[in-house]
């Protein structure tokens, strides 16, 4: 039923796309959606051919052609038929992720300093049991979602749009934008999420080697500056100061070091040499078309590895796998392509993204997929307007006070 009513909501947005007279016309170029159609249809491909008989298999098939079409191609095409501006939909995206980190972050307080698991008041039917305990006395705090590291995940993509809006468009006063930046990045530290803790500084070093010239001029700038210069040293100051107080550096030091050689992640590791085991010892059909969705019940195997790219290629095989790598590159380079300042927030969602979905699988999420058709969508709105970048302040240039 999930994928009939995505298909039915596509197939609105394509008759809106066709009939509905717009200011502008958005061309969606082929390589922005080919590549991941292509994707979809050599996984029905791996399913007719390995996995129609096994059920769990037709439910992850639905998943993910449903995933697709409703978060990806049915936002992207809803954003270009609407033709809302972007500055309207940031404003959006950052109330509702502000809601979800101050909750957050009220739950962290609720359970660790006053003893009341507000946990106990949402109900999470697919989690029969979740132990959010770290470093042996700190339990995590994971908001709406049904895991800490994957309330960090959204965190992590949506959090640089949110603080991009707050600084650069917003015109609230500069103490809320400031205690909202301390929410949402707080959020990060109170999940004691490992992969956010390596993908986050990984993602703002590729950010960064991107950026290089401009990164290096505006250190050169600041240097230069004494009086941010003293900015900089008292927030060094300050930080070492709460850091003697409060040592959140050497706990979430601790947490990735507790990580390493836990039985999580020998269990994770096991599970990963079973599944690559299983693929490099398959047939020729299976490497190149995989063992379609579910497919570690189709081949046998006991568990599934807890990582989506190794995932992809075991279920849709070595073709399947290209296909999906092609998309996101495709995606990377829309992103590049896009001239105003936000390209670098989007860039280092994007990355952070990518970086933690190599220690997860839950691909059904809709948080990477929103922030594809999202940076799409920008890249189409600039192409017509080459003379200069889209400044998104001057779209709606009504008073914006949140």
């Amino acid at each position: 039923m999930s994928l009939i009513l995505s298909i039915v909501m596509f197939g609105l947005n394509v008759l809106m796309m066709l009939f509905r007279k717009q200011p502008k016309k958005l061309k969606v170029d082929g390589l922005h959606v080919g590549f991941m159609f292509i994707f979809l249809v050599s996984l029905c491909f791996s399913y007719l051919l390995n996995g129609i008989h096994e059920p769990k298999a037709l439910n992850h098939f639905i998943a993910y052609n449903t995933v697709i079409i409703l978060f990806f191609l049915n936002i992207l095409f809803a954003l270009k038929n609407s033709h809302i501006e972007p500055n309207k939909a940031l404003r959006t995206l950052t109330v509702m992720t502000t809601v979800a980190a101050l909750y957050t972050v009220i739950e962290a307080v609720a359970v660790n300093l006053m003893g009341i698991d507000v946990n106990l008041y949402i109900p999470r039917p697919t989690v029969n049991y979740y132990n959010p305990m770290a470093l042996g006395f700190i339990i995590r705090a994971r908001g709406f979602a049904v895991e800490s590291g994957h309330h960090a995940l959204m965190m992590e993509i949506f959090a640089p749009l949110a603080i991009y809006y707050l600084w650069r468009i917003s015109r609230m006063p500069w103490a809320f934008k400031l205690l909202i930046t301390i929410i949402l990045a707080a959020n990060i530290i109170i999940t004691y999420s490992t992969a956010s803790f390596i993908a986050i500084p990984t993602a703002l070093g590729l950010v960064l080697i991107i950026n290089w010239a401009k990164a290096f001029k505006n250190v050169v700038k600041m240097l230069l500056q004494p009086k941010r210069l003293v900015f900089l040293f008292l927030i060094i100051f300050a930080l070492s100061y709460l850091e003697k107080r409060i040592p959140v550096f050497d706990s979430v030091y601790l947490s990735v070091l507790s990580k390493m050689g836990s039985n999580s992640e020998i269990d994770r590791n096991k599970k990963m040499e079973a599944v690559m085991n299983k693929y490099q010892n398959s047939g020729l059909d299976h490497i190149l078309f995989g063992y379609g969705p579910s497919g570690f019940r189709v081949a046998g195997l006991n568990d599934a590895v807890i990582s989506w790219y190794p995932t992809i290629l075991f279920e849709a095989g070595l073709l399947g796998f290209i296909f999906l790598i092609l998309h996101l590159g495709v995606i990377f380079f829309v992103f590049m392509g896009i001239r105003s300042p936000i390209k670098l927030y989007l860039l280092l969602a994007y990355f952070c993204g990518l970086i933690h979905y190599y220690f997860i699988g839950d691909y059904w999420y809709p948080w990477l997929w929103f922030l594809m058709a999202f940076g799409i969508y920008l890249k189409l709105r600039e192409r017509h307007d080459v003379d200069r970048p889209i400044n998104y302040e001057e779209i709606n240039p009504q008073p914006i006070t949140c």
